[in-house]
């Protein structure tokens, strides 16, 4: 935005532009950016997007309301945690809590979200808007810099910390944590109910299919989980070791490039994870898509019956009676 008012009321620095930037920066770092801004990672975006909307409209239909697809509907690392701890709670410790530990589970969903926006909100003061000129004697721009001053202060600096351990590294040891004791508690379970077949079997069908459903969430939560570990981890170091000096280097910049990818594709691949390990998610998801054809296909195959014109002639039968004669009468037929 260009602006010809006196020069003398604002402070006469010279702008950086983009080209300045360039040519600090290694010339292999501009097609590393179009690679991976430009071509891959709109990709991996528009694969979360219509896998995120596959989830809401999955997620939301009647017969998904358990607690754990509640959970299942938000994005997210807390998400995620919330819905571990759940699992935990009824794995390992089943029958101790009558109500979920982390509250009521719609309740649970909505709060994240807004406390996430709360905690982030600082993160708006990290840019500002300065006045600077193009070149000595030219005019007067508006530009978009760093806020170094908030960037350097102590509190910024302890409040990034703050983030990466409460968003990444916390949720990355209790998520394994967590995992780890669902999936000794659950091999013992297998154990007793492999000791028990002959009571599975009597008992009917329906103890086997949720151990088997059982069995199919706890693979979800473990590869979500391991998936959140690989994704992030390489975000954490980059945040932590992000500089201007490093921004010059292109190795660093390679690296920055896949951290940013992989935080994406963390978020953008729970769909394709549900649709493997949630049989339940799998069946909702394909009668969701076939419902409005399927039903407009079943009336087009269906014929009319057709009904005579001419009404059918009804016959009724009377059953017969029969008296009884009495002395001195003789007895008559009905007719």
């Amino acid at each position: 935005m260009i602006n010809n008012y006196n020069k003398s009321e604002v402070n006469t620095r010279l702008c950086l532009l983009l080209d300045d930037l360039e040519m600090q920066e290694d010339p292999r770092t501009a097609s590393l950016r179009r690679i991976s801004y430009g071509i891959i990672l709109p990709a991996i975006c528009c694969l979360g997007i219509i896998g995120n909307i596959f989830n809401l409209v999955v997620l939301t239909r009647k017969n998904m309301r358990g607690t754990a697809y509640i959970y299942m509907r938000g994005v997210g690392v807390m998400m995620l945690l919330a819905l571990t701890i759940e699992r935990y709670v009824s794995v390992c410790h089943p029958g101790q809590y009558a109500r979920p530990l982390c509250g009521p589970p719609y309740f649970t969903v909505s709060l994240i979200p807004l406390a996430t926006f709360l905690v982030y909100l600082p993160s708006v003061f990290k840019g500002e808007v300065i006045t600077c000129l193009l070149s000595s004697g030219e005019s007067i721009i508006y530009q978009k810099r760093d806020n170094l001053s908030f960037m350097h202060s102590i509190f910024y600096q302890i409040y990034k910390v703050i983030l990466e351990v409460v968003f990444k590294v916390a949720p990355t040891i209790l998520l394994a944590g967590f995992n780890l004791r669902i999936m000794i508690v659950y091999r013992k379970s297998c154990e007793r109910r492999r000791k028990m077949t002959s009571r599975i079997m009597n008992s009917g069908d329906d103890d086997s299919r949720s151990f088997a459903e059982e069995r199919r969430l706890v693979l979800l939560l473990s590869s979500t989980s391991i998936l959140f570990l690989i994704c992030v981890s390489p975000m954490v170091i980059l945040n932590v070791t992000l500089s201007e000096s490093n921004l010059t280097l292109y190795p660093y910049q390679m690296f920055r490039a896949l951290a940013n990818l992989l935080e994406i594709t963390n978020y953008s691949i729970t769909f394709y994870i549900y649709c493997l390990f949630s049989k339940d998610f799998r069946n909702t998801l394909i009668q969701t898509i076939k419902w409005p054809w399927c039903k407009t296909a079943q009336n087009r195959h269906r014929l009319p019956m057709k009904r005579s014109l001419n009404p059918r002639p009804t016959i009724t039968t009377t059953p017969p009676t029969t008296t009884v004669a009495t002395p001195g009468h003789v007895p008559r037929a009905n007719v």
